[in-house]
């Protein structure tokens, strides 16, 4: 079985909060600016001093303009400058505007001093692609823009979204990617869900269980830190729910409630063995704890209310059958361990259902991509005996 290849030992990606405005500019100034500096194809920082001319590169006068900042600006900019010393040509960067447009390019010229007003260094990108609507992306990568603080620059470290982000500016511009779709499965399909997907994905389940039941649509509406929303029925208790994503629900709110007829809780983060001594605590009450495989019913197979298939993801999920790759691996030298290596001086692979790492080499088999993903500049030969191995493995 042949197995996609990644490099990404050459690229970063960043994020980039494109805001170097005060207290005084209108929303649609700030705009006006924005769209001057996508036309220029170009983002940068603020904090703008004197005494610098155009075109000088960040890295000759990073120290000096740091000293600079220090006498007229307190705060992160000194941290924004290190960031944008570290951008390079070929680099990618992502943008959320004012517009509400999502804005990917691929950096053509690193930092140099800005010949114009509001930003200091500006990086040029070979040019701006476009998206305009949040559902065209994956919710991965909207995740890391919600936050209403973020920072001027941030490096993206997660392996995954940095995939993400490759994907969607390889599709816009050339129309295909060589990054697969994420391989969806019953561990990992809340992860790629936005809160909101989420909590529908919930209530249709509630629905299907209770189908003479109807979502009360005013309960959506009212923010309560213990419940979603309410689902209603003539002459019966409420049935309502809570649902987390990335934090656990403490049990004991829910317990002596009398107030509903169900309330239905599902958390990402409960194992599956958390899980089973929750139910046994929820016996001969009215609280009922949602499983992911109650949930991933619901994206698959005939009974499926939700069209999940895109671009971004793939229902072509197999695990890693350990003790086949384990039985391969060591026929070609490799020693096995199913604990983090603490070592690059020996070639330790990490084996579970999900992960091949090479340790040492940097370089490791994503099943969630069915992908080797390779981190550091090795050698071709390397590379070409890992494909190899992994190519046996899961064949």
């Amino acid at each position: 079985m042949a197995v996609n290849y990644i490099d990404l030992s050459n690229v970063n990606f960043w994020i980039v909060n494109l805001k170097p405005f005060g207290d005084k500019e209108t929303k649609s100034e700030m705009s006006n600016y924005q769209q001057k500096w996508i036309k220029e194809s170009v983002f940068g920082m603020g904090w703008r001093v004197n005494g610098f001319e155009t075109g000088v590169k960040l890295k000759d006068l990073k120290e000096q303009y740091i000293a600079s900042c220090k006498n007229a600006h307190v705060g992160a900019y000194e941290q924004a400058c290190e960031s944008f010393n570290q951008i390079k040509t070929g680099d990618y960067v992502l943008m959320k505007l004012l517009d509400a447009k999502f804005y990917f390019g691929k950096v053509k010229e690193e930092a140099r001093w800005y010949n114009g007003d509001k930003i200091s260094w500006a990086c040029e990108v070979e040019e701006w692609v476009t998206y305009e609507h949040d559902y065209e992306l994956p919710s991965e990568i909207l995740g890391r823009l919600m936050s209403r603080h973020q920072p001027t620059i941030t490096r993206v470290s997660s392996y995954k979204h940095r995939l993400l982000m490759l994907k969607a500016f390889e599709l816009k511009k050339y129309g295909k990617s060589i990054v697969p779709g994420i391989q969806i499965s019953v561990d990992n399909f809340a992860n790629t869900l936005t809160p909101e997907r989420l909590e529908d994905l919930v209530a249709l389940y509630i629905y299907k269980k209770h189908p003479d039941y109807i979502l009360l649509p005013s309960s959506c509406k009212v923010s309560r830190p213990m419940y979603e929303f309410d689902f209603v029925k003539n002459g019966s208790l409420p049935i309502t729910c809570q649902v987390k994503n990335e934090a656990e629900i403490s049990l004991e709110y829910y317990l002596n409630e009398k107030c509903y007829n169900k309330i239905y809780l599902f958390s990402n983060r409960w194992s599956n063995s958390k899980i089973s001594t929750l139910k046994e605590r929820c016996l001969n009450t009215c609280v009922e704890i949602i499983t992911r495989e109650d949930l991933f019913g619901l994206l698959t197979g005939k009974d499926k209310l939700i069209d999940f298939s895109n671009v971004y993801y793939s229902f072509d999920y197999r695990v890693i059958d350990v003790e086949k790759a384990k039985c391969i691996l060591e026929e070609n030298g490799y020693y096995v361990s199913t604990k983090k290596a603490r070592t690059h001086n020996c070639d330790v692979v990490n084996l579970n259902t999900a992960w091949i790492d090479f340790y040492k080499y940097g370089i490791w088999y994503s099943a969630e991509f069915n992908a080797l993903i390779n981190e550091w500049q090795i050698d071709n030969q390397v590379i070409e005996k890992i494909q190899t191995v992994i190519e046996k493995i899961l064949g």
